[in-house]
């Protein structure tokens, strides 16, 4: 593994954290936001990514009944719902008129 050895001689830089924060943003940025600036080599990608705004929200199988219950509020026209594992079962009915 020569690439290995190269790599593990290399001097590496003696920082502190204060030295390293005082770099990258102050005493007042959250050490959340002190790695992402480390990681990220400065703010260019990161104000794009706040301008690019909070996460899209993709269908997923990490909630189904929750993603189930959010689809069926966009049609109004569901008004009854009856679910049903093994011996536990769920059933949602809609008294009002629509």
């Amino acid at each position: 593994m020569p690439r290995a050895a190269e790599l593990a001689a290399q001097r590496k830089p003696n920082i502190t954290l204060k030295d390293l924060r005082d770099k990258l943003g102050g005493h007042g940025v959250s050490d959340e936001e002190l790695v992402l600036r480390f990681i990220m080599k400065g703010d260019r990608e990161i104000k794009a990514m706040r301008v690019a705004g909070p996460p899209k929200q993709y269908f997923s199988t990490e909630l189904p009944l929750l993603t189930l219950v959010n689809e069926l509020k966009k049609h109004k026209r569901v008004r009854f719902l009856s679910m049903q594992r093994g011996n536990d079962s769920l059933v949602l009915q809609a008294r009002s008129p629509f």
